[in-house]
């Protein structure tokens, strides 16, 4: 049961991902090498954005 429950959330999580797409940086992209704000609260919201910048990475063959 932890199983299916685990693989209808990445399913869900993909569908959701189709609706708002992330933009590929590829370098020499300048904002590769801005410096980022400082993270003020590390929140679900939060979490969900940065497993979907891991999933998009790991999409594309990326390595961060």
């Amino acid at each position: 049961m932890v199983k299916a429950n685990k693989k209808k959330k990445k399913l869900q999580f993909i569908n959701e991902l189709k609706h708002r797409p992330l933009t590929l940086r590829l370098y020499p992209d300048s904002i590769l090498r801005e410096k980022a704000l400082p993270v003020q609260s590390f929140n679900t919201v939060l979490q969900d954005f940065a497993n979907e910048m891991l999933f998009f990475m790991e999409q594309h063959e990326g390595i961060g």
